[in-house]
C-alpha cells in the first residue's frame, strides 16, 4: 500500500518536487557567489556573513513553499475524489493517514539531499578566511 501511495504522490507532485529540487540545489551556491571577492579583514569577514544572512529568507521561502505544495498534493486526489475512496479502504484511518505522511516525509527527502549536497558544493568553492 505504501507502494502505492508513493507512486501517486510522485505522478502528482514530480514537476514541482523536480523544480524543488534544483532550487535547494542551487540556492547554498548562490548565497556565496560574493564570497570570492571579501577581503580577509575583521570587517571583509563580518561583510561576507551579512552577504550570505541576505539570502536565508529564500531558505525558509522554500521550506514553506515545498511544505505547503506537498502536504497538498498528497490530498488533491481524495479530494478530487470526495475522499471516497480513502473511506472505502480496509484500513484504519489513523493508518491511512499516517502512510499519507510517511509518503510525503519520503518524497520530500530529495530536496533535503539537494540542498545539503549544494551546501556541500558551495562551501567547497569558495575560500574562507581564517576564523570562519
Amino acid at each position: 500500500m505504501f507502494r502505492v501511495m508513493l507512486l501517486s504522490h510522485w505522478n502528482w507532485s514530480k514537476l514541482l518536487l523536480m523544480a524543488a529540487v534544483v532550487g535547494a540545489f542551487t540556492l547554498p551556491v548562490l548565497s556565496v557567489q560574493e564570497a570570492g571577492s571579501q577581503d580577509p579583514s575583521r570587517w571583509g569577514q563580518w561583510e561576507l556573513l551579512s552577504s550570505v544572512q541576505n539570502w536565508s529568507v529564500w531558505y525558509a521561502a522554500l521550506a514553506a513553499g515545498l511544505g505547503l505544495i506537498m502536504g497538498t498534493s498528497a490530498w488533491a486526489s481524495d479530494h478530487r475524489g470526495g475522499h471516497v475512496y480513502a473511506l472505502s479502504l480496509p484500513i484504519e484511518r489513523w493508518r491511512y493517514v499516517l502512510l499519507r505522511f510517511s509518503v510525503g516525509g519520503v518524497l520530500l527527502m530529495a530536496p533535503v539531499v539537494a540542498l545539503w549536497v549544494g551546501a556541500i558544493v558551495a562551501s567547497a568553492s569558495i575560500e574562507l578566511p581564517e576564523g570562519l
